[in-house]
């Protein structure tokens, strides 16, 4: 008699320890999935903040300049990294073994920037020839993530020469002129006339005269007069 009433107790308290680790189970789970959202969005703001491994983006100016003259030139360059945010950004000029350093800008985690450098500067010495502009820019990843773009430009400080072929360009306000020329440079970009701020631009002579095939220096442009022009 005495045994039953024992294994009654001791199956009583059996039954009481399982419930309370199932109850301890369903508290964990409980637990477990309110934290699973929590740390997937702290782990994906960490990862985008300061593991990611995108290297920011450079991107030109539209209005990029050819080359480096006698006038200062800008270079503009839009710097952009969306997740960590940038960092720094270097501009550099190279130019036969020899590096000078245009701009070094620090930054605190914007995910654009505009950056521009103006050349020539009284602190660089360029020769005519050939020089390599050097953009890089960093993020403020843990890999700290850099991209460089290397732009080959033109350093020309001689004057183009000019000579006017025409010799009668007498025009009134209202009216319109032809004049052809000879424009000499090896770096000629454009050439043309200017009347107040606009500027006719000048196209090869060729196109106007099958005689001028053989003349590619030679050039004509069309200029009009304003009619309030004095």
């Amino acid at each position: 008699m005495a045994d039953s009433t024992e294994k009654t107790v001791s199956a009583g308290r059996s039954g009481k320890g399982m419930r309370w680790r199932l109850l301890k189970i369903f508290v964990f789970v409980v637990i477990l999935s309110a934290l699973i959202p929590v740390a997937y969005v702290g782990w994906s703001d960490l990862y985008s903040r300061f593991l990611e491994k995108s290297s920011p983006i450079i991107l030109q100016d539209e209005t990029f300049p050819r080359g480096v003259g006698l006038a200062p030139v800008w270079y503009r360059f839009d710097i952009r990294d969306s997740e960590a945010g940038l960092d720094e950004v270097v501009v550099r000029i190279r130019q036969k073994g020899r590096s000078y350093e245009l701009l070094r800008r620090d930054f605190s985690g914007e995910t654009q920037a505009k950056v521009e450098v103006q050349l020539p500067d009284q602190k660089v010495a360029l020769e005519e020839g050939l020089a390599t502009l050097e953009v890089k820019a960093f993020d403020r990843s843990f890999w700290s993530n850099a991209a460089e773009q290397r732009y080959e430009i033109a350093i020309d400080f001689r004057k183009p020469n000019l000579e006017v072929l025409t010799s009668q360009h007498n025009s009134v306000a209202g009216g319109s002129q032809l004049i052809i020329y000879k424009a000499f440079d090896e770096n000629l970009a454009i050439s043309g006339v200017k009347v107040g701020s606009r500027t006719f631009e000048g196209f090869p002579a060729r196109g106007l005269d099958a005689g001028f095939a053989d003349y590619p220096s030679v050039y004509a442009a069309i200029y009009a007069i304003p009619p309030d022009q004095a």
